[in-house]
């Protein structure tokens, strides 16, 4: 997969959104990772995200916080959306 992206205005105001599926680490592995790790570890601050909105499948929660804690290590502003959470419940034991 590749990134996508877009860009919306917002009173008047323009923004560049990416999607960058598929990943669960900044540690490349698959070439998602690696897309991933370009985008999120840019060394020059204006080409550096200004914030992160990040989905995470609550039936594989761990998995998706590890990603989370890398980009809070990164300094990136991060917000969090859990979905999923009817297969969530279904895992309960």
């Amino acid at each position: 997969m590749t990134k996508k992206s877009g860009s919306v205005q917002i009173n008047g105001e323009s923004f560049e959104i990416l999607d960058l599926p598929g990943t669960y680490s900044l540690f490349p592995n698959s070439e998602d990772e690696i897309i991933a790790h370009r985008v999120l570890n840019q060394t020059r601050l204006e080409a550096k995200p200004d914030y992160v909105l990040m989905i995470i499948d609550s039936s594989q929660l761990s998995r998706g916080l590890f990603l989370a804690t890398q980009l809070i290590d990164l300094g990136i502003n991060l917000a969090l959306i859990l979905n999923m959470a009817d297969l969530a419940e279904k895992k309960k034991p």
